[in-house]
């Protein structure tokens, strides 16, 4: 009679594929699998849609023509800037002349109206010699925005063209009235006193118009359609 087989308590035990713990170590194995898998497609799903809803819009490009006409349009609003400081400068200097007529205002008040709107005078007539100079080279772009395809956008540039052209030409006769009159108070202690007054009352006389037509084209100007826009 054979002896039993010693079996070693330390050897590894062998399990073999169709026992119920194997299935069981598989099965869970699976699944494990499956869960992944789903949770890993669902979050690629959710990147694809996020990807599509954050799809940055498309931006149509500008024209060369309406880039350039835009850019001469902001020079043209610099001089109706420039045209303003004159115009409020040169008006407060008429303005107290007549109001000193009118009896609304002392002497003393006037001398002072007088001396502070003088004071910037020459940094006003600069300024818009120097937004005027830069305007004139670059007016012309906006003629070419005749040739594009979008009509309604060139007749919008064109329309706060003619507004800006409008601005700078009275802006022009009000800033040369306040130059003149700046002339002509640097060179008071050479001028014959009655032959000043005289001259100093014609300007008076003739100034409310042209600041008023000034006032007018800006008005005009600041409803224009934005070119571009």
């Amino acid at each position: 009679m054979n002896a039993p087989k010693h079996e070693d308590p330390a050897a590894p035990v062998k399990v073999g594929w169709g026992t119920a713990a194997t299935l069981t170590v598989v099965a869970i194995a699976v699944l494990a699998l499956v869960a992944w898998g789903g949770a890993w497609l669902h979050r690629g799903g959710d990147d694809a849609g996020a990807a599509v809803g954050e799809r940055p819009a498309v931006v149509a490009a500008v024209s060369p023509q309406l880039s350039a006409c835009q850019h001469a349009l902001t020079l043209g609003d610099a001089v109706a800037d420039a045209a303003d400081a004159s115009h409020r400068d040169w008006g407060s200097h008429v303005q107290a002349q007549l109001q000193l007529d009118q009896g609304k205002i002392t002497l003393a008040q006037t001398l002072a109206l007088w001396a502070s709107s003088k004071k910037p005078g020459p940094s006003d007539v600069r300024a818009f010699t120097t937004a005027r100079t830069a305007w004139a080279k670059a007016s012309g772009a906006c003629q070419t925005m005749a040739t594009t395809a979008d009509r309604a956008e060139a007749a919008a540039c064109m329309a706060r063209r003619a507004a800006v052209q409008a601005v700078v030409a009275t802006g022009a006769a009000v800033n040369a009235e306040w130059a003149d009159h700046l002339q002509m108070m640097a060179n008071k202690a050479h001028t014959d006193t009655a032959a000043y007054s005289q001259r100093w009352r014609q300007m008076v006389q003739q100034a409310p118009a042209t600041l008023k037509a000034y006032e007018q084209a800006r008005s005009r100007l600041a409803a224009a359609p934005r070119c571009g826009a």
